[in-house]
């Protein structure tokens, strides 16, 4: 049986930024880590433009006149590359990545009993459901609430209609924070139906 070959991963970014490891397969490389640039050789490592001759001199721990082939050959010297793995290194890495995590069984999640609808109104019911609503008598003929506010389009709604319930304003457009509102500073009084 021949052995796999062994390939030389350098990884030029992130945490891990000019380093090289030396994996028993491609594929071990990328599942590995993101960001490995992966050889199969050291002339590999030479003729990929993409490797930048100051990236290769960092990882190799090179000076500034050091060549491509040069580094490619310490880079190569430091993992321990070789073309192909010994006997030890191939059940390492057996041992290491070959290990699958048992798969999770799916359980069929409870459903829950839909709720009972409030008439269509969420939270709890207001203290003013099912009261008449009138304006306070003083304001009779105007509204006090700021031009084009969605308070002013509320309180105009009991306004207009005088004695409509709550829940008839709700259904017209009235908002019930501001209804509740208009209530809380006086301007609206309700009477029980």
């Amino acid at each position: 049986m021949e052995r796999p070959m062994a390939v030389i991963a350098l990884i030029t970014t992130g945490k891990l930024a000019y380093k090289a490891k030396l994996f028993s397969s491609a594929k071990e490389a990328r599942i590995s880590g993101n960001g490995y640039r992966v050889y199969k050789d050291p002339a590999a490592i030479v003729a990929d433009p993409l490797n930048f001759i100051e990236d290769l001199r960092a990882i190799a721990v090179l000076g500034a006149s050091a060549s491509r082939e040069r580094c490619a050959e310490e880079i190569a010297r430091i993992v321990g590359w070789s073309p192909h793995l010994t006997e030890r290194d191939e059940q390492m890495s057996e041992h290491t990545h070959t290990e699958e995590k048992p798969k999770k069984e799916k359980v069929a999640k409870e459903t829950k009993a839909p709720k009972e609808k409030k008439d269509g109104i969420r939270g709890k019911p207001s203290q003013l459901a099912g009261c008449k609503l009138f304006l306070k008598e003083e304001l009779l003929g105007k509204n006090p609430r700021r031009a084009g506010s969605h308070g002013e389009r509320s309180l105009q709604i009991i306004i207009d209609n005088p004695g409509i319930t709550y829940e008839e304003a709700i259904a017209s457009g009235a908002r019930a924070v501001d209804i509740r509102w208009d209530f809380e500073k006086g301007y609206v009084i309700a009477e029980a139906a």
